[in-house]
């Protein structure tokens, strides 16, 4: 796995940590800007021909 892969999965997975916090303080804003985030970085592993990571 290569480095751009490698940071990108890690980051797909802060941000869903991220999101299950908001979601579990019941944030709505961060809930959202995680929500965006995780779909930007979906857009661009999905262009890059690179597999989201398992979510736990």
């Amino acid at each position: 796995m290569g480095e751009f892969s490698a940071t990108l999965q890690h980051r797909l997975r802060e941000a869903h940590a991220s999101l299950r916090a908001a979601l579990a303080a019941g944030d709505a804003d961060l809930t959202d800007t995680q929500l965006d985030e995780i779909e930007h970085l979906n857009q661009i592993a999905a262009a890059h021909g690179i597999s989201e990571p398992a979510r736990a």
